[in-house]
């Protein structure tokens, strides 16, 4: 007995993407539901194939490249999941390509890590706009000593004994 794998399709997913690869993604996934991939924790990770019964289209072809996938073919994200990691709010990645060579990340992801990883990409960002806000500040102030006739460095004598 065959399974079936059930796919759908976030709002903001692509309509032309939907329109032109739905059929052939179906297929695919349905052709391809089982996947090794990693579980277990930290330093305890184990190779094991599982078959996922939802995929969870994203959004349209887009050409981005991550540390787990560097081709950069353009792929639609799909999370790919079964009952138990649904219970636990985690999936699996898939990078699906519709000309071949997709891609299933190896580890989990759930949404506190992305939760996580969005928090200290944000502070990231925060501290360079900082810095960047500061050294604008800082040269702001050095022009200003710039136009008083301030040059901030220290006098040098001359031979007439003026100092400059």
């Amino acid at each position: 007995m065959s399974r079936t794998t059930t796919v759908k399709w976030q709002t903001g997913c692509s309509a032309h993407f939907r329109a032109q690869c739905e059929a052939s993604f179906t297929a695919w996934i349905n052709l391809h539901p089982t996947h090794n991939v990693q579980v277990g924790g930290r330093n305890n990770w184990t190779q094991t194939a599982i078959t996922f019964d939802e995929a969870l289209v994203l959004n349209g072809l887009h050409g981005t490249t991550s540390q787990w996938d560097h081709n950069e073919v353009e792929h639609v994200t799909v999370r790919l999941s079964t009952p138990t990691l649904r219970a636990a709010n985690s999936w699996y990645t898939l990078h699906w390509r519709p000309g071949g060579g997709s891609v299933v990340l190896q580890q989990p992801d759930d949404e506190a890590s992305n939760i996580t990883r969005r928090d200290r990409a944000k502070a990231k960002k925060q501290r360079r706009r900082e810095r960047k806000q500061a050294k604008k500040e800082q040269q702001k102030d050095e022009d200003k000593k710039d136009k008083d006739g301030n040059t901030g460095g220290t006098p040098v004598s001359t031979r007439s004994g003026r100092v400059n």
